[in-house]
């Protein structure tokens, strides 16, 4: 290792770092601005020389440094907060992002710029440094404020954007339908990746580390919680084409643990050294010459940056339902471009569809607002009650009124109706993404079976797909399940309209559930098949995987409704959405306004009812009020003329069949009413 230049680069960096974060603490300003200035001075566009002799190898360095940087962002703001602030941070976000990409394009064409070199710079000014802000947040101990919880929201969306972005501009010099077809994939891929790695993490990681726990060594648990910090980023990178967001999550599933306390004791020095030199880096592109040769047009854009997001981002965050005080904070706390817009210009810079200084303009506006934002945000209480103060009384009051409306809308709880059809729709979402997972994981393992077999590659082939559709069966019977219940929840408020779906006027409810069943589980086998007919060359092993996969459902139907079974007791575990059995919703919201059973009544039993725990034939109602119990719904399950030896249980759906007089005798006896 004698005359390593990395290792020499390293002892100049980290030196520089620490005389300058020391001097940073002596004068109480962010150590941020100190890592900045050392590596502008450490450099190679600083006279008389460059201190650092391979810059690559410190980049490479850095990129760690936010990737450790958003695996500790992770393990604070923990995925119950993330759920939080969804909605209203993904407006705010919107709304922002939205404003900078139109104000950065703007202002490209008034300074001349062509309109490619225009979109290029709207786009890097429009995703916010979520690795500047949070070592800000951090070193200002801001990071557990409720408007920092809510800014770090939209900064996990914008950095889902700059995906977005980044796969878009990389296509510009393709066709438009394939630019619009690169970037819906990119989407889906994003989404697809996330909620495989939210509900699988959450599977796996915290029983590992509780486990990993159990041998009371400090330094396996810390080197186990690393371990999982860089999978994340190289699985994020790999699936999502972001390392960040990888981390990110890998860091909120771990916060999940029991052992979050000592997890972050251990990474929090890592996370120092290997952010600092991401800092560093960033303040290495600095080129101080360009200051002075375009000094306007970087102060221009600074100045836009600047005000553009403070203003579009308090916006944002007001109608999102943050009070005027933290809105403005958040529209401040925004302001900083970083990693993101430095690879946008980069990719404008390498593509030629944007002048090379594109990325030293960047790097220069990035530090510019970067020594700007502590500063800033240290005003924004003062800057809120002036704003305030400035505005007319009705227009405050009126800000008021919209404050309250949107607290009380927050805190106000949903429907039961709506609170169920949100958790049919999660959970179709998780089995939809598992199920199109499965699909595209089918193909690279089965190419490396056919690569490695000394045979034939189409009979491997065929195997692979078909233990694949046989594995998947399970996961279509939930998607079927479930989606199932969202229609027949949507049918059923149909119902209750003055013109009911014609389709419910010919069936009744079990038989509208069951057509719609039946039609999620063909589209969802013949997706698959369509996906393996275009990787086998012949007609003949996809019929075949049809077949048996036919077979298998039906004469081990038990068996598959076992598996479902567990995998609705793990969704259950992870991420707690368990929900009441849909026909039973439907079977007491729909019957008042439907006739849908005729001389039927819905009868829905409760914990400890008369009824609960007594057998059909115990209870005698044919012979005491003149009705039959002629069905009984329970957890998705249909029992049509079910025996007498059944037991009744809580949540069933009794179903009475009588004139309306038997049919309240019948009622009187399930639910102890008058005799």
């Amino acid at each position: 290792m004698s005359g390593s230049p990395l290792l020499q680069d390293l002892a100049v960096v980290v030196s520089v770092a620490a005389v300058a974060t020391l001097l940073c603490h002596r004068f109480k300003q962010p150590v941020v601005i100190g890592y900045l200035l050392a590596g502008i001075i450490a450099g190679p566009h600083t006279p008389p020389f460059s201190l650092v002799r391979d810059i690559e190898s410190i980049r490479t360095m850095a990129d760690l440094g936010i990737v450790f940087l958003m695996f500790a962002l992770g393990l604070e703001f923990n995925l119950p907060r993330i759920r939080k602030v969804g909605i209203p941070a993904a407006l705010a976000g919107l709304i922002e992002v939205s404003f900078m990409l139109w104000a950065g394009f703007s202002v490209g064409r008034l300074l001349g710029w062509s309109p490619v070199e225009s979109v290029f710079l709207g786009a890097l000014l429009s995703i916010s440094s979520t690795t500047l802000i949070v070592k800000l947040f951090t070193d200002l101990r801001l990071a557990h404020e409720g408007f920092a919880q809510f800014l770090f929201g939209i900064l996990i969306l914008e950095d889902v954007a700059a995906v977005l972005l980044i796969t878009l501009l990389s296509g510009l010099g393709t066709s438009a339908g394939t630019e619009t077809a690169e970037v819906f994939k990119a989407l889906f891929k994003t989404g697809l990746f996330v909620v495989l790695f939210i509900v699988l993490g959450l599977a796996v990681l915290p029983r590992l580390l509780d486990k990993v726990a159990g041998f009371k060594a400090r330094e396996a648990l810390g080197i186990v919680a690393l371990g999982l910090c860089l999978a994340g980023a190289w699985l994020g990178d790999a699936a999502a084409g972001s390392a960040a967001l990888g981390a990110f999550l890998a860091g909120a599933i771990v916060a999940a643990s029991g052992e979050l306390a000592q997890i972050e004791a251990w990474i929090h020095p890592v996370r120092d050294m290997f952010s600092a030199l991401f800092f560093v880096s960033v303040g290495m592109l600095v080129r101080p010459e360009l200051l002075w040769g375009r000094g306007g047009s970087i102060l221009l854009l600074t100045a836009v940056l600047l005000a553009g997001k403070s203003l579009a981002g308090t916006a944002g965050a007001f109608l999102a339902g943050r009070g005027l005080k933290d809105s403005v904070k958040t529209g401040v706390g925004l302001a900083q471009i970083g990693e993101f817009s430095l690879v946008i210009a980069g990719i404008g810079a390498a593509s030629g569809l944007a002048d090379e200084s594109l990325y030293a303009i960047a790097a220069s506006v990035s530090f510019l607002s970067a020594l700007a934002a502590p500063h800033l945000l240290k005003q924004s209480d003062a800057a809120a009650e002036r704003v305030a103060a400035a505005l007319p009384s009705r227009l405050r009051a009126a800000l008021r009124r919209y404050g309250s409306w949107t607290e009380s809308l927050s805190e106000g709880r949903a429907s039961h109706e709506t609170a169920i059809l949100s958790r049919y729709l999660i959970r179709l979402a998780v089995y939809l993404a598992f199920s199109f997972g499965i699909i595209l994981a089918v193909r690279p393992v089965a190419d490396v079976f056919a690569r490695f077999l000394p045979f034939e590659p189409e009979p491997v082939l065929w195997a692979v797909w078909t233990l694949a559709a046989l594995a998947a069966l399970p996961v279509w019977a939930s998607v079927s399940k479930y989606g199932s219940h969202f229609v027949l929840l949507m049918a059923t408020r149909g119902a209750t309209a003055s013109k009911p779906p014609r389709l419910l006027r010919h069936l009744n409810i079990r038989l509208f559930y069951d057509a719609f069943h039946l039609f999620f589980t063909l589209a969802m086998g013949l997706l698959f098949l369509v996906f393996e007919a275009t990787r086998l060359a012949a007609t003949g092993p996809v019929l075949a995987t049809a077949v048996l996969a036919v077979l298998v459902s039906t004469l081990g139907r038990r068996r598959v409704v076992l598996a479902q079974d567990k995998v609705e007791h793990l969704l259950d575990e992870v991420i707690r959405l368990a929900t009441s059995e849909p026909v039973l919703h439907a079977l007491l919201g729909s019957h008042d306004h439907v006739p849908l059973f005729g001389m039927t009544e819905p009868v829905h039993l409760v914990e400890g009812g008369p009824s609960v725990g007594r057998r059909i034939a115990d209870l005698d109602i044919r012979r005491a009020s003149g009705a039959s119990i002629i069905a009984v719904y329970r957890q998705g399950r249909h029992m049509a003329n079910p025996q007498p030896l059944v037991e009744l249980r809580p949540d069933d759906v009794v179903v009475l069949y009588g004139e309306a007089e038997e049919r309240q005798k019948a009622v009187d006896i399930l639910l102890g009413g008058p005799s």
